[in-house]
C-alpha cells in the first residue's frame, strides 16, 4: 500500500479518541474527507472544526482512502458487518482504535476487498475536549505494508508507533489497564484511608496526586527497580507488618488488596537486590 501523498482520511465516530485525532490529523496536514456519527450533533460539531462535510458511512468510505472507526468496541462487530452488506466493494483502509480487539473484527470489510488494521493510542482520553498527547505509543497490528502508511500517521501527529501481534493485542491492553485504570483504583483506596484519619475526599486527593505525580517522574528518570520506594524497599518489614495489623482492623477489604500489592512487588525486590 502506497500514496503519493497523504491518504485522505474519514473519520467514523465523533467521541473522545475520534475527535481528538481528527483534530490533530488537520493540523498535521492530512485531507480530511468527512466525518460520520451516530450522534448528528457530535458529527456537525467536530466538522465544523476540520471544516470538512458530514457523511453517511457508505459516503465516507466512498469519499475517504483511509477511515478510522473510532467507536465502542462492541459496536465494531456489527458495523463491519452492516457497512460489508452495502458497500459495493472496498478499495481503501479501515484501521479502528480499540486496545483490546484484533483487525479481525473487520474481517466483512477485509472480504470485501478493504485492507485493515488496529492503531490504538496508549493514552487516556477523560473528555472530548482532552487533545492528542505529544509522545505517546501507538500500537499498529498491520501488515508490513500498511504498518507504514499508519506510522508515517502517527509520527506527523507527534506519536511513537509500535507493531504488536494479534495474538498479543489482549495483553498489551490488560498492561495499558492496569498501569493506568488501577493507578486510579489504587489511589481511591488511599483516600478512602485518609479519609478514616478525618480527612475530607478533596483534602485526601490534594496530598496524594503530587506524591503520585513525583513517583511517575521517578519511574521515567530512574526506571524500574530503581524507582521504588517505600517500607519495602528499604526493608523495613516491621513497618509493613503495622500497617497489615492497622488494616486488618480498620478497613480490612484494603488489607487484602495491600497483600496482594506485596505479592505483586516481590520480584521488584529481587531485582533490586540483584542489581544492587
Amino acid at each position: 500500500m502506497a500514496f503519493s501523498a497523504r491518504p485522505t482520511v474519514g473519520m467514523l465516530g465523533a467521541g473522545k479518541v475520534g475527535t481528538a485525532l481528527a483534530l490533530a490529523l488537520k493540523r498535521a496536514g492530512y485531507p480530511l474527507a468527512g466525518v460520520s456519527s451516530r450522534s448528528a450533533t457530535s458529527a456537525q460539531a467536530l466538522a465544523q472544526q476540520l471544516e470538512c462535510s458530514v457523511l453517511a458511512p457508505d459516503a465516507l468510505f466512498t469519499q475517504a482512502q483511509l477511515v478510522f472507526l473510532t467507536i465502542p468496541d462492541d459496536q465494531l462487530a456489527p458495523l463491519a458487518q452492516s457497512l460489508a452488506a452495502t458497500l459495493p466493494h472496498g478499495t481503501g483502509i479501515v484501521a479502528h482504535c480499540s486496545g483490546a480487539l484484533t483487525s479481525s473484527v473487520l474481517q466483512p470489510l477485509q472480504l470485501l476487498g478493504c485492507q485493515v488494521a488496529s492503531c490504538h493510542p496508549l493514552a487516556p482520553f477523560a473528555s472530548s475536549t482532552t487533545p492528542l498527547p505529544q509522545a505517546i505509543t501507538w500500537a499498529i497490528e498491520a501488515d508490513p505494508a500498511l504498518y507504514a502508511v499508519l506510522a508515517e500517521l502517527v509520527q506527523a501527529v507527534g506519536g511513537l508507533p509500535r507493531p504488536i501481534q494479534a495474538a498479543h493485542k489482549v495483553l498489551y491492553h490488560s498492561a495499558a489497564v492496569l498501569s493506568a485504570n488501577y493507578a486510579i483504583t489504587l489511589a481511591a483506596r488511599a483516600v478512602d484511608l485518609l479519609q478514616l484519619c478525618g480527612w475530607s475526599g478533596p483534602e485526601a486527593l490534594q496530598a496524594l496526586v503530587p506524591l503520585l505525580r513525583d513517583n511517575v517522574e521517578n519511574l521515567a528518570r530512574l526506571g524500574l527497580p530503581q524507582a521504588l520506594t517505600g517500607p519495602l524497599a528499604r526493608g523495613d518489614y516491621g513497618t509493613v507488618e503495622r500497617h497489615l495489623q492497622a488494616l486488618d482492623v480498620n478497613a480490612p477489604e484494603i488489607a487484602r488488596l495491600y497483600r496482594a500489592c506485596i505479592e505483586a512487588t516481590q520480584p521488584l525486590l529481587t531485582l533490586r537486590k540483584y542489581e544492587g
